[in-house]
């Protein structure tokens, strides 16, 4: 299996790359076979490769990755303390969102470091190429992280949607409100900061300066998978209608953010 999948790496239409890092469910068999033969793999950002399958044949640049988050977590920072319990900080997580351990006994620096290598440096390597290669057209990019929230996880996430720029750091306040007021045409109640970015919008912004505007955009699971609870279990498919109208939602917001920008120097 590949790592990620990438679409459009050459499509130079807009000045957008979109980055879904924790969409991947897969888990190779070395590490599946570590693991508790009981353990849950929650809280994924269950089928959004799926549900922005329109991006691609828009013609937006797309990198999703195909491995699970409980692999290695591609939207924390290598350089910070990497192994742990906080499911919400660690590079590598040994406990699910529900607190139970995911091993019989701890992962040695070895193991991490060769899960850093094999499944980590691949994808950012990637995406910093694109970005690179789209600053080669415009004079300024704009990267979208698309994740979905289960509101339970999330103290004080009541909006459809929870867009972040990383508290203003990581991109203008005019990018994050217009992409906001889109949103909120469609229908949905949209927050900003209400969950803080990580890594990706810190580290590209860091990396690209005032050449990139980097926006992580959260969509809760009643909003494209079903209106229920969700507990620790592991999610195999959705309310069809609400999926179907869910991305005819997106889909119009996303083709009018995309127009605006098309033919523009910079967005």
């Amino acid at each position: 299996m590949d790592l990620f999948n990438l679409h459009n790496a050459d499509n130079h239409k807009y000045p957008v790359i979109v980055s879904i890092p924790h969409s991947g469910t897969f888990v190779p068999n070395d590490i599946r076979s570590g693991m508790l033969p009981s353990v849950v793999l929650s809280n994924v950002d269950w089928f959004l490769k799926e549900l922005y399958d329109f991006l691609p044949d828009m013609g937006i640049t797309v990198i999703s990755s195909n491995i699970s988050r409980y692999v290695i977590d591609l939207n924390r920072d290598k350089t910070e303390d990497i192994n742990g319990e906080d499911f919400w900080t660690k590079l590598v997580h040994t406990h699910n969102t529900f607190g139970n351990p995911l091993y019989s006994r701890p992962l040695h620096p070895d193991e991490i470091q060769g899960r850093l290598k094999q499944y980590y440096d691949p994808y950012h390597t990637a995406l910093e190429k694109l970005i690179k290669e789209k600053l080669r057209f415009y004079n300024k990019v704009l990267l979208l992280d698309l994740h979905s929230f289960c509101v339970d996880f999330i103290e004080g996430a009541n909006e459809d949607i929870s867009l972040s720029n990383y508290n203003n750091q990581s991109s203008t306040t005019q990018s994050i409100e217009a992409l906001r007021d889109i949103l909120a045409e469609q229908g949905y109640k949209v927050g900003i900061n209400v969950i803080r970015g990580r890594y990706i919008l810190k580290n590209y912004k860091k990396i690209f300066r005032d050449n990139i505007d980097c926006i992580q955009m959260e969509l809760r699971y009643s909003q494209y998978i079903d209106n229920c609870y969700y507990g620790e279990e592991e999610l195999n498919s959705w309310n069809t209608d609400l999926f179907i109208g869910g991305k005819a939602k997106l889909q119009t917001a996303f083709t009018k953010l995309f127009n605006e920008m098309e033919g523009k120097n910079e967005f």
